[in-house]
């Protein structure tokens, strides 16, 4: 997708610049470790994941103001809002990266690909505007779900899949998790 087509997408779905500024750092981190395991993996694609970093919360607000986009979620709502015949592998990619896709029962809406697999891990490092680590945004993620609940055994398998990823992504880019951080991806 081209950057203009893009800010059409913006405009056009109300996406607040808070939402904006999420999707560009997590498009920011997800080409720093996708350059780095483009070595490793000369078939992945950065376009496709940069334009899929670039949308994948596109719909976020319409989760809250639409019944029809809450009940399927916002990454489900790409598909339906996006041209599917001109960017489904795009679309493919984005409608992946929800913290519960990683442990999904079914293996069509689980991150395999490794543009996926990137992007998923990517949007887990950052939160808002900034780039935390895995573990602090996991722990967001599950008292925002459960609050002060106990985290129930899918939650938990959610957080050691991720760890895992975590895990895979940065044997394949040569890095440790901690050489993700904004000196090193804003530079």
């Amino acid at each position: 997708m081209k950057k203009q087509e893009i800010q059409n997408l913006y405009n056009k779905y109300n996406v607040p610049k808070n939402i904006q500024q999420h999707m560009r750092l997590v498009c920011d981190v997800a080409l720093f470790l996708g350059k780095k395991i483009k070595k490793n993996a000369p078939k992945l694609n950065l376009h496709n994941l940069r334009s899929a970093a670039l949308i994948h919360d596109l719909a976020k607000i319409l989760e809250t103001t639409e019944a029809k986009y809450k009940k399927i979620g916002h990454a489900n709502a790409l598909k339906q809002i996006i041209p599917q015949k001109k960017y489904a592998d795009i679309v493919k990619i984005a409608s992946k990266h929800e913290i519960h896709s990683i442990f999904a029962t079914k293996k069509s809406t689980r991150p395999t690909t490794i543009e996926e697999k990137i992007l998923y891990y990517s949007d887990k490092r950052v939160q808002g505007q900034k780039i935390v680590s895995l573990r602090d945004r996991l722990s967001t993620c599950m008292k925002n779900y459960y609050g002060e609940q106990p985290i129930p055994q899918n939650g938990l398998d959610i957080m050691e899949a991720a760890i895992a990823l975590e895990s895979e992504l940065c044997e394949l880019a040569a890095i440790l998790p901690r050489d993700i951080n904004n000196k090193s991806v804003l530079n």
